[in-house]
């Protein structure tokens, strides 16, 4: 069963998404529609040529066929099937058709790749779908990704990575339930607490080394109001904590071998890469003749792996800059604390160092 998601940001799309992962889903529009997260600095009439890497239920390719207007080629590659499946239904949602599935065969593997690929039909551009994890380089064997019904957009290569999600997660709905006066997930509570006791609860959020998904806070006044935002997040950080992981095999390929499968001759404009922890792995997949292609990077990064990314991307562009993310004000007035252990922050690069003048 689909979901569709509340577009006020760009009233033109319809999207929808699996049923079940609304809110996730709610929240990553946000991020892309309304907060624009991954436009930084990007001239969005120069983009041509993309690759979405990590395209989900197809947000963010559907923004850059909404906004880039000499867009010809888009390049999406997910590798949970129920998300890929939602990024080609999305996608004919919203004025695009499918012109089929071929066998794409790629350098490193005996098996070909499905693709498919589908047309704009406003710009005529060309979008190419691929059921694939990026990584360092493409493989005979497949890779493992770890999923999860209840968060796809999370599913994940690294099982280190998806179980520190999931055990912080359900730690947190804990120390919730255990902190607050008797909140129930079905149940709507307001709880006043004394300025101290607000003081005490903005320490211990601050200092949780955990994702809040989902989980507001509203102060006015000195009195903190916890009602259904609060006690619906800690039902969701419960349930997401608590689901079993599960495990597929996808193919493996390298940013580069899946180019060059593709005969994406043209500069790339515009590289988007979010791999839930695999983004440095994708960076080192990327082979000399594509770093001299590639005008734009834009990323998502853990704190852990900031450094070494910044120093793999400082070779090859000028201007390497990080965004971490702040508390932000969401639209209905709670405000959403940002991880720590899993903080997230947003990486970009441009001005490569061959283009110069």
């Amino acid at each position: 069963m689909a979901i569709q998601l509340d577009c006020h940001s760009a009233s033109d799309l319809h999207i929808e998404c699996p049923s079940g992962t609304d809110d996730e889903f709610q929240m990553i529009y946000d991020e892309i529609f309304t907060l624009e997260a991954y436009l930084h600095t990007l001239d969005l009439e120069s983009v041509k040529v993309a690759v979405d890497g990590g395209a989900s239920i197809g947000l963010f390719s559907l923004q850059l066929l909404s906004r880039c207007h000499s867009l010809s080629t888009i390049v999406a590659v997910e590798p949970t099937p129920i998300s890929n499946q939602f990024l080609q239904h999305n996608l004919q949602l919203n004025n695009c058709q499918s012109l089929g599935t071929s066998p794409l065969a790629v350098i490193g593997r005996s098996r070909p790749v499905s693709c498919s690929k589908l047309t704009h039909a406003q710009s005529g551009a060309a979008i190419f779908t691929v059921p694939a994890a990026l990584t360092r380089s493409s493989s005979e064997d497949d890779m493992t990704l770890y999923t999860s019904c209840s968060s796809p957009g999370e599913n994940s290569c690294l099982e280190q990575h998806r179980n520190k999600q999931t055990t912080t997660l359900l730690a947190c709905a804990q120390w919730c339930k255990a902190r607050l006066e008797n909140p129930t997930p079905d149940t709507a509570t307001t709880v006043q607490l004394s300025p101290e006791d607000i003081m005490l609860l903005k320490e211990d959020l601050a200092g949780l080394q955990t994702q809040l998904i989902g989980l507001g806070l509203s102060l006015e006044e000195g009195v903190t109001e916890l009602g259904t935002a609060l006690t619906k997040g800690i039902a969701n950080l419960e349930k997401e904590g608590a689901d079993e992981m599960d495990s597929i095999q996808v193919p493996a390929l390298s940013l580069s071998s899946l180019l060059d499968a593709l005969r994406v001759e043209d500069d790339i404009d515009l590289l988007k890469i979010d791999v839930e922890g695999l983004e440095l792995e994708v960076l080192r997949g990327i082979a000399a003749p594509h770093w001299h292609k590639i005008k734009h990077i834009i990323l998502e990064s853990t704190l852990d792996q900031e450094p070494a990314i910044v120093s793999l991307l400082a070779q090859h562009f000028s201007n390497v800059t990080t965004h971490h993310s702040k508390p932000e004000i969401s639209s209905s007035g709670f405000l959403h604390f940002v991880p720590r252990c899993l903080k997230l922050c947003l990486v970009v690069a441009n001005v490569p160092k061959l283009q110069q003048t």
